[in-house]
């Protein structure tokens, strides 16, 4: 998955969701939250199956920065109403698709199509870990998987273009 946060207020929190059912106890102590900026964008690993989503709270009270120099320690009290929605856009495409397109002539496809098959491959290629030897090792980063693995500005810039084409 490529993921790009157009939208996201600085009094925003979001958290990646946790193993087991929705809203259960346990699922909920296994929140994460993401350090995800507006107009960036992330490439996500490929989960095999699990199921990955994100919670938007407003950042709690006590999470709030203290302003260093301010004359008091209050913390920043954000009402709900000066929140605006997070907006995500997502791409997803499965290892076979991408497999299936090779070859194929990116002017023969959809604008919105094309840009996002060259991203995905460029993305892919550039995130494979590599040992000292050259070849390819696996990598089990969990911050990677909840996260994602921030893209260069010229990659999010493509990704935005991409949104902004399949609107």
């Amino acid at each position: 998955r490529i993921l790009l946060v157009r939208q996201m207020n600085k009094a925003s929190r979001v958290l990646s969701i946790g193993q087991g059912i929705i809203g259960s106890a346990a699922e909920e102590n296994e929140r994460k939250a993401v350090n995800w900026e507006e107009g960036s964008a992330y490439l996500l690993p490929c989960l095999k199956g699990v199921a990955c989503g994100w919670i938007h709270k407003r950042i709690d009270d006590t999470d709030n920065k203290k302003d260093d120099n301010a004359e008091n320690d209050s913390t920043t009290i954000v009402r709900d109403d000066d929140i605006d929605d997070v907006v995500l856009y997502v791409l997803k495409v499965s290892p076979e698709t991408l497999q299936s397109m090779e070859g194929k002539n990116t002017d023969d496809m959809s604008c919105w199509v094309g840009k996002s098959y060259e991203l995905f491959r460029q993305c892919l290629a550039k995130s494979q870990p590599q040992n000292g030897d050259g070849q390819k090792v696996k990598s089990d980063d969990k911050d990677a998987t909840t996260e994602g693995i921030l893209l260069s500005d010229e990659e999010s810039s493509t990704m935005s273009l991409i949104a902004a084409l399949a609107e």
